[in-house]
C-alpha cells in the first residue's frame, strides 16, 4: 500500500512566522515545549514578555498550569529561554529580562575536534566530576551538585557560558543516568578516550553537547 498526500497550503503575505524546522522535529523537545517555543518566536520583536500572560493564553488552549510550567522549565533548562531579574531602586526586584533563543548554540565558536587542540583544561579524574578553570583557581563540580551551586562554582565565567554548561549537563544527567562518566568530559582528548566506552546511538546524541560544554568552560 502506497500512501499519497496533497498539501493545500494558504498563500501567506502577512501574519506568518518562519521558524527552524529542527524545533518541530527535535527529539530533545516535547510536543508542548516545541509548541510553546514556536508561539514565543511568533511574537513581535517589540513584545514585552510576561510569563503569567503567556500562561493564560495556553490555559485557553487547554494546557494546565503544571504542564505549562513544566514546558517553560524544560525550555529554560535546554537554553531556549533565559531569564534574569532586574533590580530597581534599593536593590529590590523590579522585573524580568527575558531572551528567547531559536538556536541556543548557533553563535558559539566552532572547534576542530581533530589533532591536539584543547578545549578548556586537560584533566585527570579520581571521581566523576568536571573541572572548570577561571582566573583565580580551578573549581570542581561533582555530578551530584544542584544547578544553583554549580552556577556559583563556575565563578567568573559569563552567565551565557554558565547556562550552556548547566543546560547540557542537566540534559545528559537526566537522559543518560547510566553513563555518569559523560559529565567528566571537557576536552577533545577526553572525548576520544571515552567514545569507545559509550554505545554509538547514545554517543551521537551527546557528542555535540559535550563539545559545547568544553567550549563554554574554556572561554
Amino acid at each position: 500500500m502506497n500512501n499519497t498526500t496533497t498539501f493545500i497550503r494558504k498563500k501567506k503575505n502577512t501574519n506568518y512566522s518562519i521558524v527552524d524546522n529542527s524545533i518541530i522535529h527535535s527529539k530533545d523537545l516535547t510536543i508542548e515545549e516545541s509548541f510553546l517555543l514556536i508561539y514565543l518566536l511568533s511574537l513581535p520583536d517589540t513584545w514585552s514578555l510576561y510569563k503569567t500572560n503567556i500562561e493564560k493564553e495556553f490555559k485557553l488552549k487547554k494546557l494546565s498550569k503544571s504542564r505549562f510550567n513544566k514546558s517553560w522549565k524544560g525550555l529554560k533548562e535546554k537554553g531556549f529561554i533565559e531569564g534574569s531579574k532586574v533590580k530597581g531602586a534599593g536593590g529590590k526586584f523590579h522585573s524580568w529580562k527575558y531572551r528567547v533563543i531559536e538556536d541556543p548554540f548557533s553563535d558559539l565558536p566552532k572547534t576542530d575536534m581533530s589533532g591536539n587542540q584543547h578545549i578548556g583544561k586537560p584533566i585527570t579524574h579520581n571521581k566523576v566530576d568536571i573541572l572548570i578553570p577561571n582566573k583565580k583557581n580551578t573549581n570542581r563540580i561533582n555530578t551530584n551538585e544542584n544547578n544553583n551551586k554549580i552556577y556559583n562554582i563556575l565563578g567568573e565565567l559569563s552567565d551565557r557560558n554558565k547556562n550552556i554548561i548547566i543546560n547540557n549537563r542537566t540534559f545528559i544527567k537526566n537522559r543518560f543516568p547510566k553513563y555518569p562518566e559523560l559529565l567528566s568530559v571537557t576536552s577533545p582528548e577526553e572525548m576520544k578516550s571515552i567514545q569507545s566506552k559509550i554505545p554509538t546511538p547514545i554517543w551521537n546524541k551527546v557528542a555535540d553537547r559535550l563539545m559545547q560544554i568544553g567550549i563554554a568552560a574554556g572561554n
